[in-house]
């Protein structure tokens, strides 16, 4: 499996344990309603698959393209949620009572002598209702099956929904004894093949997928065409794209290549992943099997170049579409004025409009939504009330995404304004709108905001679940306020919810409250009974600063340094060095690391009475360390692209343990990793060991060793590949070797530095007897 496969796993299994739910409530996509997307079922799913070892593109926003495979082949799962509204009957709550109660039996004959106790008599609507209102308790649903079953009132229907229940809670063994069982009773196994297929790929196991949909035969079933585009969808829609693309490319001897399978593929890329340089290779590859782009083509391939922000190719393909004779979709035009919105066109959006009316197509919602949602990233939100107005004007109704824009856009102060529109217009709040919202408020590092929002969700009847506490606590926890993160943790296994691995080892990490800090680093010192000192900021902050003048020259330090470093005066130094460690770690920001320690050593309580020496100090040392770290830009003023000779380059440079690495590039077209000597010597990115893609990175080497550098997607069969050895620092002189060397030469003896090393007693009594035989005391 190769690593870009495992990385973008990963994400998908981190977006939906981290944010569940908050793709779909920020960008929502007008699916046919299903079990995979049920507001009433807690199903977790992001569109937000973006491959971390590509390169990274903006979020897929709500605007859809052309849905016609997931509509066409979805229709299994859709019929599900359908049924279970037309078929629905009032359940009794003795009933679901008893089914509860009858759980508990140790055999399977006692819970059923339990329900005939009931005296509630079975039929097939009775049980497919009481299975899709006990679908989050799949025991207890089973349990229900199997009263039905005892009856005679299991149909097929009953059967599809049970295994459809099984594969969302991942006990596939069960729902294949399901399958089996209606393949004896000589009833149609189709529709629960499907059912499996789906329910495999939703739960990352794209190989099992591929199996039951190669197993159909052995259940009187022959894999279609239909079935075959259903498999390639799930797996796209799941962010399995490269298992689709594959399984198409090797079966097309059985499933000719035509221009639908492309299309899905291409919908994955564009719409899902949203990875335009994959769907540019696919447009390409359907040139390469001789399959013209249709009109669905043109509406993924401007969707993805639209939410990239590509005006310029987003045009053009629109007069490509055009001039092919393909007639462009509602779906096109929403593309069109997101993308013109969001680059600040927003007249010109206005007469696409225009346009869309003059052609007949009718502007909906999303079309609006299209252009709102824009507007209030960009915090203009007088254009976006403009908007919303006109909408209402042409009786089209916000929905809850659009009040869901505004809430992304707007300040606190006016957060509770939209909600109460929204309960106006009985579009909520929901659960969503507050995860949105929390979501939010943590991002900007206002947690206080977000503590308002939880008290507020009470005021409007909206419970919390487990995905607001996981978010609550782990965003608590980030803002530094452990205490209260604590108690709302608490307050989560209080009602019912398991613990939560992941969110244990956050609360326990000795992370302070920031008022706590303040309270241990803070206050005055008094130096001595004639100079005071005043309160400073906290010591942190300081020696952040410090960490970030480390980095320049001479003057940076000499300029900034001694205000800075005067602002710690009155903290223990042992506070520095606490505070240093951790923040120190380069090669110079170790040696001011080792120079406070050594203070430490010396029993300097304080840095007092001699700090203006201290500060020398410190100045010498940084001014003579701070030049000795070397930024290499791979390729110079080149910069990092095909057709350079970057062995030329490396050969010009020499290599040492703390330098950095710099490459400099277009960011979304290239990237870098660093892989071992096979993925160099064979262009292969496999093992990588680091992956690049902001267009400036910045590279620390850390190991004397040899690195290896390639470009991504093809680009180091071009040449941008480079190998770099780094080789170890000097040993540095002793401190005892330079303080004897010190004390047998004179006083005004020039000071000689060894790659910006130096010994402390060294240089403390050099600069010591410089200034005290200089009058300064």
């Amino acid at each position: 499996m190769s690593l870009l496969t495992i990385a973008r796993r990963l994400q998908i299994s981190h977006s939906r344990l981290l944010f569940p739910l908050l793709y779909s409530i920020t960008y929502p996509h007008p699916h046919p309603p299903s079990p995979l997307n049920n507001s009433n079922y807690p199903i977790f799913f992001s569109a937000e698959f973006h491959r971390t070892l590509s390169v990274p593109t903006r979020s897929p926003h709500h605007f859809s393209t052309s849905q016609s495979f997931s509509t066409q082949y979805l229709n299994v799962s859709c019929e599900l949620i359908q049924q279970g509204i037309q078929t629905h009957e009032p359940i009794q709550m003795g009933l679901l009572q008893s089914l509860k109660k009858a759980a508990h039996f140790p055999s399977e004959a006692e819970a059923m002598a339990s329900l005939d106790e009931s005296g509630i008599r079975a039929n097939q609507n009775l049980v497919y209702s009481v299975i899709w209102e006990l679908r989050e308790e799949w025991r207890i649903a089973f349990l229900a099956f199997k009263w039905g079953d005892k009856w005679g009132c299991v149909d097929e229907k009953a059967c599809e929904l049970m295994v459809w229940v099984l594969g969302n809670h991942r006990k596939f063994n069960t729902a294949w004894i399901l399958i089996r069982d209606l393949h004896r009773s000589l009833m149609s196994t189709r529709k629960a093949m499907l059912i499996m297929i789906d329910r495999y790929a939703a739960a990352n196991v794209p190989g099992k997928a591929i199996y039951a949909f190669r197993i159909m035969d052995e259940f009187r079933m022959t894999p279609d065409e239909e079935a075959f585009y259903f498999l390639l969808n799930v797996l796209c829609k799941n962010g399995n794209i490269e298992e689709a693309e594959e399984f198409m490319l090797v079966n097309k001897k059985f499933f000719p290549l035509e221009v639908e399978g492309f299309n899905i593929i291409l919908n994955g890329w564009c719409n899902i992943c949203v990875d335009i340089f994959e769907a540019k290779r696919i447009w390409r590859e359907m040139s390469k099997y001789c399959i013209d782009p249709d009109a669905t083509t043109y509406t993924h391939m401007i969707s993805c170049f639209s939410k990239v922000g590509n005006l310029f190719d987003s045009l053009r393909l629109y007069d490509g579409m055009k001039k092919r004779g393909w007639v462009p979709g509602i779906e096109v035009y929403n593309s069109l004025v997101y993308v013109l919105t969001r680059e600040n066109c927003l007249k010109e959006a206005l007469k696409i409009l225009d346009k869309m009316k003059e052609t007949g197509l009718q502007r909906d919602s999303a079309t609006y939504n299209s252009m709102i949602r824009p507007l209030c990233e960009a915090k203009k939100l007088e254009d976006a009330r403009s908007l919303m107005a006109a909408m209402i004007e042409e009786n089209v109704s916000p929905t809850i995404e659009t009040y869901h824009a505004f809430l992304q856009g707007i300040v606190f102060e006016e957060t509770f304004e939209v909600l109460d529109r929204m309960k106006i217009a009985g579009l909520g709040p929901t659960e969503d709108t507050f995860l949105l919202l929390l979501a939010k408020f943590f991002k900007l590092e206002q947690p206080e905001n977000a503590l308002k929002i939880w008290v507020e969700m009470k005021q409007y009847e909206v419970a919390s679940n487990l995905t607001h506490y996981t978010v609550m606590v782990e965003g608590l926890a980030r803002c530094g306020l452990l205490t209260k993160a604590r108690e709302y943790y608490a307050e989560m296994r209080s009602n019912g919810y398991s613990d939560d691995p992941k969110i244990q080892k956050m609360l326990k990490v000795p992370v302070q409250d920031k008022n706590d800090k303040r309270k241990k680093l803070g206050g005055q010192f008094k130096r001595n009974q004639h100079v005071s000192h005043k309160k400073g900021k906290n010591l942190a902050v300081y020696t952040q600063i410090l960490e970030d003048f480390s980095k320049g020259g001479r003057r940076e330090i000499f300029l900034h340094g001694e205000f800075v470093f005067d602002k710690c005066i009155g903290y223990k130094t042992s506070e520095v060095v606490a505070l240093t460690r951790p923040k120190f770690s380069s090669r110079r920001g170790a040696s001011l690391h080792d120079w406070f320690q050594s203070l430490e050593e010396q029993n300097l309580e304080h840095l007092l009475l001699c700090e203006r020496l201290i500060f020398f100090c410190f100045f010498i040392l940084f001014s003579a360390i701070a030049t000795t770290a070397t930024d290499h830009i791979v390729g110079a003023n080149k910069g990092w692209n095909p057709g350079i000779n970057y062995t030329h380059w490396a050969n010009n440079h020499t290599f040492y343990v703390g330098d950095l690495i710099s490459f400099r590039y277009q960011k979304t077209q290239y990237s870098v990793f660093e892989v071992n000597q096979t993925g160099y010597d064979n262009c292969t990115t496999e093992g990588a060991v680091g992956n690049w893609t902001s267009g400036k990175d910045f590279i620390p080497l850390n190991k004397a060793k040899r690195y290896y550098f390639i470009g991504g997607n093809g680009q180091c069969f071009n040449g941008m590949k480079v190998t770099i050895l780094v080789h170890p620092l000097p040993t540095p002189p002793t401190s005892a070797t330079m303080a004897a060397d010190v004390k047998s030469s004179d006083s005004a003896a020039p000071l000689v530095f060894h790659k910006g090393l130096v010994g402390l007693r060294a240089l403390v009594l050099a600069v010591a007897s410089i200034w005290f035989g200089s009058g300064w005391i």
